[in-house]
């Protein structure tokens, strides 16, 4: 009951602050990953940051003693510290630049119940000379039809905060706040901070101005290479680049800061490229591209991507000025190609070369091989004998290194074995049932963290793959939830419309024991694909978990029954369970 006597209202704060410490990192947690969903969900804007915490309990308490205990004291109002701190869960979204700000702002009231809204950046420019920290403070609370849900019952009362800022905002808050509130600062010191303050705003203005001129020229080149504008033999750059291939490859995404560096190496090759020449490089080379394109995806399920099919472009249309664009074994490869010859003969060939006395010839022949044909010996055994008959006796060594332990992988190990199972992966990394096999052979031996190493390191490297690992990632799932999860997190930003990652996700989560996090990714891949049976089955187990009401449960196991025939077994038997073995013989639809 709510007093005037502060000691007494501290201590029912601080067993109040202990009582609901659980549920309030769970509901942090649950709204990190809510409100990261929901701003990730947009195309106006690039994905904020999500921040989520709980305040500290002693901060809590000077908060109030600071802000409204004096005006409860003179007022002679009764009060309990827990009805003044409303940002006990603080969520913060960090923006980019300040016009997304708004567009975030009205995402998240679109989606939870408003409280309340604190506008700093109105209260500041509203203000001539005042300068300091600009924020947009959401007070919310879960929407009448969220809060029902299982998942989120717990916390249907809670009102939470969320901050929106810049990055720019963010780190003057974070600056200002040590240096101005935790100390008391002379008025010239102040002054300072305040001309440092306008500093950011201004940065902050720039960083958009620029942004936005950055969008005006990119769009400006697009427009004049579909207008068939004529093409200026000015020195290259970004946007110029982008004119170029943006018409050629239109559903290609190009990284910005990829561009740049992409960009700056071919200058650095040669300094007087422009966009006339890399036009009419990939003009000419056009039909040879495309088949050299089909035949690298073909034999060995390479996918070569715009930027670099522009080098072999450059290289084709002049060898002597473009020759350092390509590395040594994918120039070795095309050059082979080009000659009609199977890049699979490059180990013969370099043999040949050797005999012949060719040796550097020979050298950037047989690495070609030992890079596209890993497992094959006589590749790692020309280019040993061709380095130390050049001289170069160390990296001899370590060819025949290489040599000796493929020999001993392939003699002493099948796919069965650790070695060979690891072999067969690195052997065929697009092979789906050689990264099950890897799975399976390393958890049966302990070693199952390894495999998912394994993976992340390949996809590092080829992520291209990531749809192959689908059978390591389901058959360890299970005994290392948050490894999966991590190696899931990047599968599903290199694709994230496959339905099956968010599946996946939802089930890591559970097995990690983050329930309510995983319902929120189940739900999702049940709206994205309600035919999956299993999907269906997964959120009514995890419904089961968070105690969620029989009729929730039984509607989640009804669509896993119906989405098969024959019908899921497993869901099945569980509809039996719940509703009597005479239950499940009518209507099986989820609204049934």
């Amino acid at each position: 009951m709510a007093s005037l006597d502060f000691n007494v209202e501290r201590d029912v704060f601080k067993e109040f602050y202990a009582t609901n410490a659980i549920v309030h990192r769970e509901a942090a947690d649950s709204l990190r990953t809510l409100i990261g969903l929901l701003l990730s969900d947009n195309d106006a804007f690039p994905t904020p940051q999500v921040i989520c915490r709980v305040k500290e309990r002693d901060e809590c308490i000077a908060k109030f003693a600071r802000k409204y205990q004096t005006a409860c004291e003179s007022s002679q109002t009764p009060y309990s510290i827990s009805d003044y701190i409303t940002d006990l869960v603080g969520v913060r979204v960090i923006c980019l630049y300040e016009s997304d700000v708004p567009l975030a702002r009205q995402l998240l009231i679109d989606s939870f119940d408003l409280v309340s809204e604190t506008d700093k950046s109105h209260n500041i420019d509203a203000q001539e000379a005042a300068f300091g920290y600009k924020g947009l403070h959401l007070d919310l609370r879960l929407a009448v039809g969220r809060r029902d849900l299982p998942e989120y019952r717990r916390f249907r009362d809670l009102r939470f905060e969320v901050q929106i800022r810049t990055i720019v905002q963010d780190a003057w808050s974070v600056l200002d706040h040590k240096i101005k509130y935790k100390k008391e600062i002379p008025l010239t010191l102040k002054r300072r901070i305040n001309r440092l303050a306008a500093l950011f705003e201004l940065a902050d203005q720039e960083f958009l101005n620029i942004r936005n001129e950055t969008a005006r020229l990119e769009a400006a080149a697009v427009k004049a290479a579909l207008t068939a504008a004529p093409i200026e033999p000015e020195s290259l750059d970004a946007f110029s680049f982008l004119s170029a291939m943006r018409p050629l490859y239109p559903n290609y995404t190009f990284a910005g800061e990829k561009v740049d560096g992409f960009v700056s190496e071919l200058l650095r090759v040669n300094s007087a490229l422009t966009q006339e020449v890399i036009a009419t490089a990939i003009a000419e080379g056009e039909s040879v591209l495309a088949e050299y394109r089909a035949f690298q995806h073909e034999r060995f399920r390479n996918r070569l991507n715009p930027y670099t099919l522009v080098r072999h472009a450059l290289y084709l249309y002049d060898k002597t000025q473009y020759s350092a664009i390509l590395f040594d074994f994918q120039r070795t490869t095309f050059d082979t190609w080009i000659l009609g010859q199977d890049p699979g003969d490059l180990a013969r060939n370099s043999v040949a070369l050797a005999a012949s006395g060719r040796y550097e010839e020979a050298i950037r022949a047989a690495d070609a091989a030992t890079r596209l044909f890993p497992n094959d010996l006589r590749a790692w055994r020309s280019l040993a004998t061709s380095l130390s008959q050049s001289g170069e006796h160390e990296l001899a060594r370590k060819a025949w290194k290489g040599h000796d332990q493929l020999v001993r992988r392939i003699e002493g190990a099948d796919n069965h074995s650790v070695e060979g199972a690891i072999a067969a992966v690195r052997a065929d990394w697009v092979n789906p049932a050689a990264w099950g096999q890897l799975a399976r052979t390393l958890d049966r031996e302990g070693r199952g963290l390894e495999a998912i190493e394994e993976a992340q390191q390949t996809l590092e490297v080829r992520p291209q793959i990531h749809h192959s690992l689908v059978p390591l990632v389901e058959w360890l799932t299970g005994p290392f939830p948050d490894a999966t999860l991590s190696l899931l997190d990047v599968m599903r930003k290199l694709d994230p419309s496959e339905t099956h990652y968010i599946h996946l996700s939802g089930v890591a989560l559970r097995k990690g024991g983050k329930d309510g996090e995983a319902l929120t990714y189940l739900r999702r891949a049940c709206d994205a694909n309600p035919g999956k049976a299993n999907y269906w089955y997964a959120l009514g187990r995890c419904l089961e978990d968070v105690g969620a009401p029989r009729d929730d449960v039984v509607k989640s196991f009804r669509a896993a029954v119906a989405a098969e025939t024959p019908p899921h077994k497993k869901a099945l038997e569980k509809l039996r369970v719940l509703l009597g073995d005479d239950s499940t013989g009518g209507s099986t639809h989820p609204t049934a």
